[in-house]
């Protein structure tokens, strides 16, 4: 809801976290107060002392131009496209409370997977533990991992310039 502000913990606000800036930037976008390069006039007061700077801005197009560009870089290399993907889990610690529809607004995910999104609080380390714990073989999981170094593909950066836009 415009204007107002929620915390962790119903407390005075300190900073911003990672849902937020996701659903504050896409919001700054709608409004017209980010421009597509990332430009913003002027610093945003948001509460209590808490500003989104242009440089807060600028960290975000990094982090999401990453985070898309390494999707759509194992999409490829995958040899697979966005239609073959049935589902995308997105995990983490703030997984849950993210808003999909900003994320894909703001380029932070492919807009091809906004369909096939799930979010789910912290799987990867509720399922290894669950997994762990049920004293499981994990050897066909390692055996069929591929490790894949971003950096040494030959489209991750030519994206990852593409996808700095919003």
């Amino acid at each position: 809801k415009k204007g107002s502000v929620k915390t962790i913990g119903n407390t005075i606000p300190k900073g911003i976290c990672g849902t937020g800036l996701v659903d504050i930037v896409a919001q700054l976008l709608s409004d017209g107060a980010i421009d597509e390069t990332g430009h913003m006039e002027k610093d945003f007061s948001l509460s209590y002392g808490v500003t989104l700077t242009q440089e807060d801005v600028r960290e975000f197009q990094q982090a999401k131009s990453a985070v898309c560009s390494g999707i759509q870089t194992l999409i490829k290399d995958a040899g697979i496209s966005f239609e073959d993907v049935e589902k995308a889990y997105i995990s983490g610690g703030f997984s849950e409370k993210l808003s999909i529809k900003n994320a894909v607004k703001t380029g932070l995910l492919p807009e091809e997977l906004s369909s096939k999104c799930v979010a789910i609080n912290n799987s990867s380390l509720l399922g290894t533990v669950k997994y762990a714990c049920g004293e499981n073989d994990l050897s066909a999981f390692l055996h069929n991992a591929e490790y894949t170094d971003l950096s040494s593909t030959d489209c991750f950066s030519e994206l990852f310039i593409e996808n700095m836009m919003f």
